[in-house]
């Protein structure tokens, strides 16, 4: 019975940690809704975006990018062909002739990876204000606009913001939004601490200048991925008050999310298995209690038959109540909705998910882009 007692309360105490840990970030988030200011836009901007096998996506980008509320002669659009083996080329060069703001085409030919995508490409950018985005990404019309005033009023030499899911009413698509709007609070408040916990290399504004210092520094060429997160260890390390998150509707991307739950735990094994090469321990730590509380989690369910059901049923009904109070908050502020049923699906499959990609991205491999790694 004292044993008993002694699992109980470890679980109680697990659940308040993980609840306390996540409820400062999310009740400190907030999307402010803002108006630009009317002002005459001065910033030029390099728009780069490395692509594989994005034929399908690129055009939806593209057409984000004519309806931008933004001077065309200020920006450009730098896209570095990542050895794609689809039509991507002939569609690029194609729509370069037409469109109404200039288009860099590049290709990475001598090395393999985003990366060294990213660094080809914004070897091509002529402004020195750099905007990294994906592929499959949309813009909001008044993205550069937001970005400039800013910047007008600010030296801040990198600036991340906030991503969003596309519409989409399947349970995959709703656990991503789901997961990630806590993601993106977790983010915000890494950058108010100025940990370097974490960012999104879809919606990241990075000085030129910043980004070849921190690519001639680099030593993590060997990982694939990591070009956000990387990034933002350098340029924390070396100027922490100029970097920055950026919350407004207004420079919110909209992305895909993805299409089936092969590709989904792919991804998250990719995430996971940067984790450890993070030179920020608050990383390290938050993957370290998230896969303690997971193995717990699933033991408290696994020994059932031999401790009774009051430690499994504390870890299940604790998360799940826990997850509902905090989803209730972070997520209107993306638009998004989650059922009680859907709500407690994601409860559960997120402890399987973890301990999935984390033992995954340490015994094994995952293929993304059409890649082994």
């Amino acid at each position: 019975m004292e044993t008993l007692s002694i699992l109980e309360i470890c679980a109680a105490i697990m659940i308040l940690l993980g609840f306390l840990s996540l409820a400062i970030p999310i009740y400190s988030f907030k999307i402010n809704h803002t108006k630009s200011e009317e002002k005459q836009p001065r910033k030029e901007f390099s728009i780069v975006t490395a692509c594989r096998n994005e034929q399908l996506n690129l055009p939806d980008l593209y057409q984000s990018l004519c309806d931008l509320n933004y001077p065309q002669n200020l920006f450009e659009w730098v896209v570095c062909n990542d050895h794609s083996d689809d039509d991507s080329k002939n569609w690029i060069l194609t729509i370069q002739k037409t469109a109404p703001f200039s288009i860099v085409y590049c290709e990475n030919t001598t090395e393999t990876g985003k990366k060294a995508a990213l660094n080809t490409a914004v070897n091509h950018a002529a402004f020195e204000t750099i905007f990294f985005t994906d592929a499959d990404c949309n813009f909001p019309p008044d993205l550069l606009k937001t970005l400039d005033n800013h910047l007008a009023y600010s030296n801040d030499l990198l600036i991340a913001g906030p991503i969003k899911y596309k519409a989409n009413y399947s349970f995959l698509h709703r656990y991503q939004c789901m997961e990630s709007a806590v993601l993106m609070a977790l983010t915000a408040r890494s950058f108010k601490s100025k940990k370097s916990l974490m960012a999104n290399g879809a919606n990241l504004c990075v000085n030129k200048t910043l980004f070849l210092e921190a690519q001639a520094a680099r030593v993590d060429w060997h990982i694939p991925g990591g070009d956000d997160i990387f990034l933002l260890e350098y340029a924390i390390q070396k100027n922490p008050e100029a970097c920055v998150f950026l919350g407004t509707d207004k420079n919110t991307i909209e992305t895909l999310a993805e299409k089936n739950w092969s590709a989904l735990l792919n991804q998250r094994t990719r995430w996971a298995s940067k984790v450890r090469f993070q030179k920020n321990i608050s990383g390290k730590i938050w993957q370290l209690f998230s896969v303690i509380f997971t193995l717990y989690y699933l033991l408290s369910m696994a020994l059932m038959p031999l401790i009774g059901w009051h430690v499994a049923g504390i870890m299940v009904i604790g998360k799940w109540l826990a997850d509902m109070v905090l989803m209730s908050r972070i997520l209107p502020q993306f638009h998004y909705r989650a059922n009680v049923l859907q709500l407690a699906a994601y409860s559960i499959c997120q402890v399987l998910m973890i301990i999935y990609a984390g033992v995954r991205s340490v015994a094994g491999h995952y293929y993304w882009k059409g890649r082994k790694h």
